[in-house]
């Protein structure tokens, strides 16, 4: 018997065995594989993995064998079909740098990824009391003593983007960087450019951090 996982939108409650967004990126960060609830109703599905990989598996090939890639999409695949498996070219922005630990160490930083905010809706980051900020900067989020990801600014200002657009910009780190065992950023993000993140090893004093990295 085929065990079945439910998928649907993440909560902190942790309803479901897969919170959406989720998302699987390459090791260079152009091929991503994304499930995500089929519109319009967007209902949580419930459906096996094997199922999953098994329909995904010519679209996978097709993005990347195919270039440019064309990517696609796999629906009706078992379980309640709610489920669609897309498959996309992705274009990162990620700078590696220094190291990170050993062993376990993507698998903290997934365990940010996974529960973190990752709403859409447009938020202000910077230093407070400065302009509209909501969210002070730097501000770091970390799963356990070892993998920490921060947010913030070299430029002392405040700008506008979403827990979303953090969320994607960490996926691509941990894939590209933290997986071949470095740490990373990625810059110029928000409405102005203003702000980047790093995902690092804490446990490690790295002193090989690019200018304009702070913590």
């Amino acid at each position: 018997m085929t065990t079945e996982l439910s998928f649907g939108e993440r909560d902190e409650a942790g309803t479901y065995d897969v919170g959406l967004p989720k998302r699987y990126l390459s090791s260079d960060g152009t091929c991503a594989i994304e499930p995500i609830l089929r519109p319009p109703a967007r209902l949580p599905s419930r459906t096996s993995p094997k199922a999953a990989a098994i329909a995904a598996l010519s679209v996978i090939r097709r993005c990347a064998n195919d270039h440019p890639s064309t990517g696609g999409a796999a629906i009706n695949f078992g379980g309640d079909n709610n489920l669609a498996i897309l498959v996309y070219a992705f274009v990162p922005h990620v700078q590696c740098y220094g190291r990170v630990g050993g062993p376990g160490i993507r698998e903290s930083c997934a365990g940010i990824l996974d529960r973190m905010n990752a709403s859409k809706t447009p938020t202000a980051f910077g230093p407070l009391p400065q302009g509209d900020a909501v969210v002070q900067l730097p501000y770091t989020i970390r799963a356990d003593s070892r993998c920490a990801m921060t947010i913030s600014t070299p430029e002392d200002q405040v700008d506008h983007s979403s827990w979303y657009t953090f969320w994607a910009a960490a996926t691509a780190i941990n894939a590209m960087c933290v997986g071949a065992g470095k740490a990373g950023l990625w810059a110029n993000i928000g409405s102005q450019e203003h702000l980047f993140i790093v995902l690092r090893d804490e446990s490690l004093d790295d002193a090989s951090r690019p200018s304009g990295v702070l913590e």
